[in-house]
This record gives C-alpha cells, structure tokens and sequence, in this order.
C-alpha cells in the first residue's frame, strides 16, 4: 500500500496512545485502523473511515469537563440574547 496510508495509520496510533479507554473501545479502535489498512488510500471509503477515525481520536470517550451545568442560567442567558 502507498506512503500515505502507513503515514495515516501511525498518526491515529500515535493520537490513540495518549488516550484512556476501556479494553472494548480500544480493541474497536484497533479493529477500524486494521479496515483503513487494508484500504487504497484513493478509495472514498478511504477517506469515510480516516475521518471516522480521527473524530474517535478528537472526541474520545470518558473524557469529561468539570463544568457546572445550570439550567436556570441557561435559560436566562439565551432569553437575554433571543428577546432583549
């Protein structure tokens, strides 16, 4: 397979590492990078399943702000922005 493929599947491999995940959502990461491995960088499905992949390295799973949710204030800001 071309240069851009192996490049590709490292750089997820590499962004994978720095991530905690639970053995099934790691072993389903490894499943989806060995299907991009397997595909010819040209094919639109190439390209499908990179983004898949790199949206699953960006918003990982378990990974939690420490963000206080107040409805009453939500409510309040977008009442303020949408009616004056």
């Amino acid at each position: 397979m071309g240069e851009a493929l192996i490049s590709d599947a490292d750089e997820l491999r590499e962004k994978a590492k720095k991530l905690k995940w639970n053995p099934e959502v790691q072993q389903h990461f490894e499943k989806e990078l060995a299907r991009l491995q397997r595909q010819h960088p040209n094919s639109p499905d190439y390209n499908v399943q990179r983004n898949y992949l790199d949206f699953f390295t960006i918003f990982a799973l378990e990974r939690y702000s420490k963000d206080a949710f107040d409805i009453a204030k939500a409510e309040k800001t977008l009442d303020k922005a949408t009616l004056g």
